[in-house]
Parts: C-alpha cells; sequence; structure tokens
C-alpha cells in the first residue's frame, strides 16, 4: 500500500537542514521531528520549512503544495506549525519548482517594515483560517499549531541581531523597545484571539489560543520548558545559546503531536 503523504511547513523549530548561529560547527543532521512524527504514522514527509521564515510563507508553501497534487487523497496529514507574526516573507521573480523542492526566491525580513503588532497579529489570525478553510475545502486531515509564541518577543523587546537592528528609521544597539502601551495593546490581543474562538474550529489548533494567560501555550514552550530553569533542567534544547530542539527535543515533540493525534 502507498504511504500518504504528511505535509508540514515552519520556521527553524521546523526545518530539515537547520543549522545553529551560536554553534556553527554543530551536526544537526539529527531527523526532526516532521520525519519522526511520519515514521509513527506510517507516512512520506514532505517537509517545507525553513529557518528564518514567518506565517505567509508556511501558508503559502502548504497551499502551493496542496494545490500541486492532483490526487488529494494521496495527503493524510497537514501540519502548520506557525511562527512569529512580525516576521515579512516575500517573493521575487518567477517560482517554477517542484511542489516540496521550496528553496526558490523566499526572502524574510526579522521586522516588518510596516505596520504594527495589531496588524500582524490579525495577519496572523487570517492565515489559521485561511489554512483551515482550505483543508476544509478539499477535504484533509490537518492539524495547526503555534511553534513558537506568535507576539512574545517582539513585545518583549527583540534581542538584536549581529548587525544593528534597524526599525522605523531608527538604529537599536539594545533590545528592541516595543513602541506602545504594552498592558492596553496586550488587551487588545487577547480579545482578537477570543473574538476567533466561534470562527476556527480549536479542535485541530494545538494549544489554543496560544495565550498563557488564557490557558493556551506555544508548543515549543509547553514540551521543552518555560522559565530557564525548567528548560535546562528537561534537557531538550541545544544549549543556553539556543533554545531550538535537540535530537531529544524533535523526538519529544514528534512524540507529544503523536499523542494528542491519539
Amino acid at each position: 500500500m502507498t504511504q500518504k503523504l504528511l505535509i508540514v511547513s515552519g520556521d527553524s523549530f521546523t526545518d530539515r537542514i537547520f543549522r545553529s548561529s551560536a554553534h556553527p560547527l554543530l551536526d544537526c543532521s539529527w531527523r526532526k521531528w516532521p520525519e519522526v512524527l511520519a515514521d509513527k504514522l506510517n507516512m512520506k514527509c514532505i517537509n517545507l520549512a525553513r529557518a528564518g521564515q514567518g506565517n505567509e510563507y508556511i501558508y503559502s508553501t502548504l497551499q502551493d503544495t496542496i494545490l500541486r497534487i492532483k490526487n488529494k487523497n494521496e495527503i493524510g496529514l497537514v501540519i502548520a506549525a506557525w511562527s512569529q507574526c512580525h516576521r515579512q516573507d516575500f517573493q521575487l521573480g518567477n517560482i517554477f519548482h517542484h511542489p516540496w523542492k521550496h528553496r526558490g526566491r523566499w526572502h524574510e525580513q526579522r521586522v516588518e517594515a510596516n505596520g504594527d503588532l495589531h496588524s500582524w497579529i490579525r495577519r496572523s489570525l487570517r492565515f489559521y483560517n485561511s489554512f483551515e478553510m482550505m483543508c476544509e475545502r478539499h477535504n484533509l486531515p490537518y492539524l495547526q499549531t503555534q511553534m513558537i509564541p506568535l507576539y512574545l518577543d517582539y513585545l518583549r523587546g527583540l534581542p538584536p541581531t549581529e548587525h544593528e537592528l534597524v526599525f522605523e528609521g531608527k538604529t537599536f544597539n539594545d533590545a528592541l523597545v516595543y513602541p506602545g502601551d504594552k498592558e492596553k495593546d496586550l488587551e487588545d490581543f487577547i480579545q482578537m484571539f477570543l473574538e476567533h474562538e466561534e470562527i476556527l474550529n480549536t479542535s485541530k489548533f494545538l494549544g489554543w489560543p496560544t495565550i498563557e494567560s488564557l490557558g493556551g501555550w506555544s508548543l515549543n514552550r509547553e514540551v521543552m520548558g518555560y522559565s530557564d530553569e525548567e528548560i535546562a533542567e528537561i534537557g531538550l534544547v541545544i544549549s543556553e545559546q539556543d533554545n531550538h530542539p535537540n535530537k531529544k527535543g524533535h523526538e519529544k515533540i514528534a512524540e507529544y503531536i503523536y499523542d494528542w493525534l491519539g
């Protein structure tokens, strides 16, 4: 019997060829959670994830791949492992490629040049809804989860990269300071998610509503720990300098999703 397809897209926490920027000589060739999960489900894995990308990339690569597979019965499960909302994804030029060989001309920016956190969150909520409608339209088994917190890092203040971080014409040598009223805006964000309780099929959203104060969570924190002490004790990340999952971390993520799927 032909194996069905497990189609997954995400960012560096899912990327099959992930390389650690903190430890450039580290061999990270261990199997990532989509491949481990595919074995558990007896499926063939199509891993579209790419480090640094945001939610437009995740949605677009899943859509492109699904639409290019003529026989939708070949698809056993589709998973969107969502990233941070403030990342910007864009394409340049004509893209002609095999559905899951997606290393074309996708580009990304760490922080979107236009808009604000309100608009970026709304955009991601639209991606959630559009992904669900697409899978429902084609009668595909699906799951979505917020792999890393949607907006928490931006709200707290992003640390600078190895280059100076430029935002709205200003250069920051230290952490990016959130340019808004945190307490007031957080109430707005919570309301956005509560409004989507009646829009989304939340039974197929692992960790919904993703906001911890509402009882939700992002998958990386739920599996690998919340505080620095808990993360160190559990031991599922690469190091103190790199919080991406190590080999055991990827195996644990796959196990968690597999158990949730039942």
